[in-house]
């Protein structure tokens, strides 16, 4: 631990994280916390500790018994907490291993815990975001989309939750790629549960698991919106896959945009509940995408030629039949369709053999519902 964490640490056993954050940020965001708490002469013309002292001395004062009550048993907390020794790694908002992506948000962490490795997070990242209950189509996108991300190098950046989350995880390990994702309690408190396994495997394929709160803090509500920040943060961009007009991956996207990070929607089915959300975000201005590669080149993102090489060794029907083929499930019938109706003549009944030619191939699979591509 670097001796600016331990400043660092010791403020925030004191003084709520906002309170810290905001001043830092006030300050011009200073080059150590020493400097920020011995300065004699600041931008606000004020010691950064006295003013913080004199804010919170106003707000007690003003507040009811039960209030002081209740900040004096949150600053027994926080110093139980930050005082806590934690046998995970430790990077503060000084230090130069933190994502310099995350110092410069509004509301930046100031200590980041973590198992793994950050090196990721100072290279392209992507954030895939989406609903908890989500279908399996939108799961099956989220893992392609974040496996061919992957497969360019491009980290994925998610909250190890279930549904999209998981499956945006998933995708990246699929192609031995890394991903970080950002819990909504402390490293000990992994949840959910079921995705404990997910999170070794993340940590033992080179990419880590984060979070900004202290040994000992379990999960609660509150932290996870809060902890969304960081996600968007940490990312180039996010795209959202499968949401309801209630999800809590919205709050992820509206962070984004006022991080000044791209923000990309997934469309779906009209009538589809956990598509909404995305629709109303495409209606604000979100871009719309429907593969990794419309973000790619969304965002100018030179890519490999490895999908292009491969596709270059397909038949001319192989071809044909790849072109009709998109990121929603077509059954055998719908592609018949598709492949009758630009009159493809005498290739129509090769359509079954050929999609099992392609899917051997690894260019289509089968969702459940149908065939998609996954390249």
């Amino acid at each position: 631990m670097t001796p600016a964490t331990a400043v660092l640490i010791q403020l925030l056993q004191e003084f709520p994280r906002q309170q810290v954050a905001g001043a830092i940020v006030a300050l011009g965001r200073l080059n150590s916390p020493d400097q920020a708490l011995h300065a004699q002469q600041t931008p606000l013309g004020i010691n950064l500790l006295q003013d913080l002292s004199l804010a919170e001395a106003r707000t007690i004062l003003l507040q009811p018994t039960t209030r002081l009550k209740r900040h004096m048993r949150r600053r027994k907390q926080r110093i139980d907490n930050f005082g806590a020794k934690s046998k995970f790694r430790i990077s503060g908002y000084f230090d130069d291993d933190f994502p310099s992506l995350l110092r410069e948000i509004p509301d930046p962490p100031l200590l980041i815990y973590f198992d793994g490795n950050l090196k990721q997070l100072a290279n392209r990242n992507v954030a895939i975001v989406g609903s908890r209950r989500c279908t399996s189509v939108g799961a099956s996108l989220a893992r392609e989309m974040a496996a061919r991300l992957a497969t360019e190098g491009i980290g994925v950046v998610s909250g190890l939750a279930l549904g999209i989350d998981g499956a945006a995880h998933r995708g990246a390990l699929d192609e031995n790629g890394v991903t970080i994702a950002f819990l909504g309690a402390s490293l000990e408190h992994l949840y959910p549960r079921e995705h404990l396994r997910l999170g070794r495997e993340i940590v033992d394929s080179g990419g880590a698991l984060v979070s900004e709160y202290p040994a000992g803090t379990t999960p609660r509500p509150h932290q996870f919106p809060e902890r969304n920040r960081l996600i968007s943060g940490a990312a180039h961009a996010i795209v959202l896959v499968e949401a309801s007009e209630k999800s809590g991956s919205l709050i992820t996207a509206r962070l984004g945009l006022e991080q000044g990070r791209d923000v990309y929607a997934m469309p779906g089915p009209v009538i589809s509940e956990v598509s909404k959300g995305c629709h109303r975000l495409i209606k604000q201005g979100a871009g719309l995408v429907t593969s990794a590669d419309d973000v790619l080149q969304e965002l100018g993102w030179d890519t490999e030629t490895r999908s292009l090489a491969h596709r270059a060794t397909l038949s001319p029907l192989q071809t044909k039949l790849y072109g009709f083929v998109d990121s929603y499930p077509q059954t055998i019938d719908e592609l018949m369709l598709r492949v009758t109706s630009v009159e493809i003549l005498g290739e129509v009944e090769m359509v079954a053999q050929t999609l099992i030619e392609l899917e051997l191939m690894g260019f289509v699979q089968q969702s459940g519902l149908g065939y998609i591509r996954t390249s």
